[in-house]
């Protein structure tokens, strides 16, 4: 069930006050999303130097990197990362001088449960799950780097599209994702209370 609330109804301040709380409590999320895809099969414009893109499976591959000299950095601990490590869920991870400086997990069969819960067809497409940029690397374009790295491998594995979900407010990730080549086709709202959670999707 959606709930809608009319902005000029008089009930809109009491509902923002009572969203608030459950929200500051992580009981309730609520999030307007822009839905964007990208082809597989295009390539990118953009280069970058005196960086390593990286592709993780398991832990054991990244602790293996350690054992090499490689860090994750101050932003994201090793116990972070190895908790999102998932069946079906693959790391891609961009390092600047063996520090680790941005993530993205990418889902690539419906074998794990992801939120928002998108209608996905994933013999064809695969789902760019979590990302993070170290704060410092922030703005220099390594999430839409990793874009493109996970487009490149997505097309070599047989996918025909790349889906995310952005929150409509998240500007940087939105601009980050347009740069790499993905479009806006639709849009969600996402709610989830508690335990019961309702997904909205509608496409342009």
């Amino acid at each position: 069930m959606m709930f809608d609330i009319d902005e000029g109804d008089k009930t809109g301040n009491f509902f923002n006050r009572i969203t608030n709380f459950f929200r500051n409590r992580t009981i309730l999320i609520y999030q307007e999303l822009y839905l964007l895809e990208r082809d597989a099969s295009k390539e990118g414009k953009r280069e970058y130097d005196a960086v390593e893109s990286i592709i993780l499976t398991s832990k054991k591959d990244l602790e293996d990197l350690i054992d090499k000299g490689y860090t994750t950095g101050e932003f994201c601990r090793l116990t972070d990362l190895t908790e999102k490590f998932f069946r079906s869920q693959i790391l891609f991870g961009i390092f600047y001088k063996k520090k680790l400086i941005h993530i993205s997990f990418l889902i690539i069969e419906n074998k794990i449960e992801f939120h928002p819960p998108m209608k996905l067809n994933f013999d064809k497409d695969v789902y760019v799950h979590w990302s993070i940029t170290d704060p410092v690397c922030r703005g220099r374009g390594f999430y839409s780097y990793n874009l493109q790295k996970m487009t490149e491998f997505s097309s070599d594995i047989g996918k025909e599209k790349l889906k995310m979900a952005v929150g409509k407010d998240n500007a940087r990730s939105l601009k980050a994702a347009k740069h790499a080549g993905f479009e806006i086709y639709g849009e969600g709202r996402y709610i989830k209370f508690s335990k019961l959670v309702s997904w909205r999707e509608k496409y342009y």
